[in-house]
């Protein structure tokens, strides 16, 4: 758990000093990381799979969308028009191990910055978290 929750957090840190982050629209997970990967490449994402990891969890994804090129981004005002759409999934062993993390970022969406919009849904041994919002917004 506590793993994860670096992970996580780390996740959060890199894309919210890259950019904002958008709405998802509801990221439906077949449970299995390489059907996932397929899936979200296949609508235009950046995917990140790690597979092997100790504990409760078997594997985690990442994958991040930009509406933007944000490579040439020079000024951070710039920022602001750039929509992400992140998704980061954790796949375990049990639902009892998901279902505890579940839990813990369903009560940590209560505290993200003003103007960040978060949800977290799970699928049995599945949690699947989204994020919106803007960098100019988490400042």
């Amino acid at each position: 758990m506590k793993k994860f929750a670096k992970i996580v957090a780390v996740v959060l840190v890199v894309a919210l000093a890259v950019t904002t982050l958008v709405a998802c629209g509801g990221f439906s997970t077949t449970g299995d990381p390489d059907k996932d990967k397929e899936k979200l490449e296949k609508s235009g994402y950046e995917v990140y799979v790690e597979k092997k990891l100790s504990g409760d969890i078997t594997a985690t994804l990442e994958a991040v969308k930009y509406s933007k090129n944000i490579e040439d981004i020079e000024d951070p005002e710039e920022l602001k028009d750039i929509e992400v759409q992140m998704i980061s999934i954790a796949y375990y062993e049990s639902e009892e191990a998901a279902q505890k993390d579940y839990d813990i970022l369903k009560e940590n969406l209560k505290e993200l910055p003003d103007g960040v919009k978060g949800s977290v849904s799970i699928k049995g041994t599945t949690v699947v978290a989204e994020y919106s919002g803007s960098a100019i917004d988490i400042g």
